[in-house]
């Protein structure tokens, strides 16, 4: 293994260890509104990038790292305030290091910043699927074939043999592993933002709700269904059956019916006979349904 692939596969394990890193202490920042978790995208992105030419290989003035990682990501995810930052950061970095591909380096920095920003546009308007992900890695790793074009020829041929191809690889590379670490910590938060809003509908809705295994104990109701059943609280009523809450004869009742549901394996709609917490005596509407698992099994 030659000394540019070695530390490509380096820089590779920082691009790792870095976006796990920014994974962990993401969640933190959920709270914040778009423009804040994008700026701080920005900031964390522009970091990765610095380190990553901090501890890159430099090839007759040319440094070979994996930067084009974290600017399109920067962009991709966050827009244009994290792409302004990591863009800018980058650059400076990189004026700061000098060089005879300095110039060269900030064209790279800003072609990859279009890119970025390119395909951020495109997905804006849809949902985001693995194939953008993959689309965005390919035109990272072709977009830093364009700054060849501007390396003087006598210094052209050497970079093409040494490090052109472990470059393609490894920005191809980077650019999807943080993608899709990306991509799944922004569902994780969809999802948990989702979960916080159906719950508290669920805790709000003034109708019975649960949820009961297959031998009719609950594993999931909300605040009325304990208040119908007169359970002092909601976490007195998991795991028991109606035959804790009812008379025999009345829990025998809503067994039947909740094993004619699952015996049927479709939804009934059923009149209940009931007794409300204020002793009042009256029916339920009650609408049944199968609750099945990712097997398709019921398991409630």
């Amino acid at each position: 293994m030659t000394d540019i692939w070695r530390s490509l596969l380096a820089n590779l394990a920082l691009v790792s260890i870095l976006v796990v890193a920014w994974d962990l202490v993401a969640d933190f920042t959920g709270r914040l509104s778009r423009r804040r978790r994008s700026l701080i995208l920005g900031v964390v992105m522009c970091a990765g990038a610095i380190i990553s030419m901090a501890t890159a290989l430099s090839v007759a003035g040319f440094i070979v790292d994996l930067r084009a990682a974290f600017i399109a990501a920067a962009a991709f995810f966050g827009g244009w305030p994290a792409m302004i930052i990591a863009t800018a950061g980058s650059i400076a970095y990189r004026i700061h290091l000098g060089g005879q591909g300095a110039s060269i380096g900030i064209v790279g920095i800003l072609i990859t910043a279009v890119v970025g920003i390119a395909w951020h546009h495109i997905v804006a308007a849809r949902t985001r699927t693995i194939f953008d992900i993959f689309g965005l890695g390919v035109s990272v790793a072709l977009a830093g074939l364009i700054t060849l074009l501007v390396i003087p020829p006598q210094v052209v041929a050497g970079m093409v043999q040494l490090s052109t191809f472990p470059s393609l690889v490894f920005r191809f590379l980077s650019t999807i592993i943080i993608s899709v670490l990306l991509d799944r910590q922004e569902r994780r938060r969809e999802l948990a933002m989702s979960n916080m809003i159906y719950r508290a509908m669920v805790r709000e809705l003034p109708d019975c709700l649960n949820i009961k295994d297959v031998d009719g104990r609950f594993i999931a109701a909300n605040p009325a269904t304990a208040e119908m059943v007169r359970a002092t609280s909601l976490e007195n009523l998991i795991g028991k059956t109606d035959f804790d809450f009812y008379p025999k004869d009345v829990a025998e009742r809503f067994r039947q019916d909740e094993m004619g549901a699952l015996e049927a394996g479709q939804t009934l709609r059923i009149d209940q006979p009931a007794v409300f917490p204020e002793g009042r005596q009256g029916w339920l509407y009650t609408l049944k349904a199968p609750f099945r698992d990712e097997a398709g099994k019921i398991t409630g």
